[in-house]
């Protein structure tokens, strides 16, 4: 079975929905940077979110499966990022950049899933959230994704 630029589009849509469940779910920790049990589970969920709607908008953009893949691609969302921009994804603002770097930094070297000590310096969940809804609601308005619009609208159904 073939990966398809949809089929990570909706396991986009999937991922942040996980994400908006569990800060529904504890709205009194929606900003708690860390020192909770669920900050890592949301902080990869949501990183994982915002790779996979990159991945469907480079994938349907001509980058092969084996780039995405690549070590210089992988789950680097920084780079991500820059390919897309490269093909025309020019939606992010300045502050918007620095997020996703300091988020890929964290990303990329697995600390949502393992421990590491030490200090963080993780952007907030609002920021993230806001990051990954603008990405996934520019690719819902693109023709390419134009009838995957209906599944985004559905899965904001669910949360409220």
């Amino acid at each position: 079975m073939a990966t398809t630029p949809l089929g990570l589009y909706r396991y986009a849509i999937d991922y942040l929905t996980g994400f908006q469940i569990i800060n529904k779910e504890y709205p009194d920790w929606k900003n708690v940077l860390q020192n909770n049990t669920l900050a890592q589970v949301r902080y990869y969920l949501i990183s994982h979110s915002i790779e996979l709607a990159f991945k469907a908008f480079l994938l349907k953009n001509g980058v092969s499966l084996e780039k995405l893949r690549s070590r210089e691609i992988g789950h680097n969302l920084e780079a991500c990022l820059n390919l897309s921009e490269q093909k025309g994804l020019d939606i992010f603002n300045k502050e918007e950049k620095a997020i996703t770097g300091v988020l890929s930094q964290y990303y990329l070297s697995t600390e949502f899933g393992y421990i590491e000590t030490g200090v963080k310096h993780w952007p907030e969940f609002r920021e993230v959230e806001a990051i990954a809804e603008k990405l996934l609601m520019e690719l819902a308005a693109r023709p390419d994704f134009n009838n995957e619009k209906l599944i985004w609208e559905r899965r904001a159904k669910a949360l409220q």
